[in-house]
């Protein structure tokens, strides 16, 4: 399960409301074409993590990309640009150690 800090429900749903405005309709985080995330307006589709805000459908998450996002949280960090969403996975142990 991928977790969505507040700050970063916030964030997704005002680029959804500047992209979209369809009942039903979030973000679908994927992979794009140079090998990063990147966000699109779609509908949900089975096997699809769906993160709500406010009642409304806000971030899709398919099934092959929830797999190896498992425990990573999705949040927004500040930058010389401007706020920027980020996606973070905890470390895993070396060797069974922490």
């Amino acid at each position: 399960m991928v977790t969505v800090t507040d700050r970063a429900r916030v964030a997704l749903k005002g680029a959804l409301s500047r992209s979209i405005d369809v009942a039903g309709v979030g973000l679908r985080l994927d992979v794009s074409d140079e090998g990063g995330l990147a966000l699109y307006p779609d509908k949900p589709k089975d096997g699809d993590e769906v993160v709500e805000h406010e009642g409304n459908v806000l971030l899709l998450i398919a099934e092959d990309i929830c797999r190896p996002l498992a425990g990573a949280m999705i949040d927004v960090a500040e930058t010389p640009e401007g706020d920027r969403l980020v996606v973070t996975k905890p470390q895993m142990p070396v060797n069974g150690t922490s």
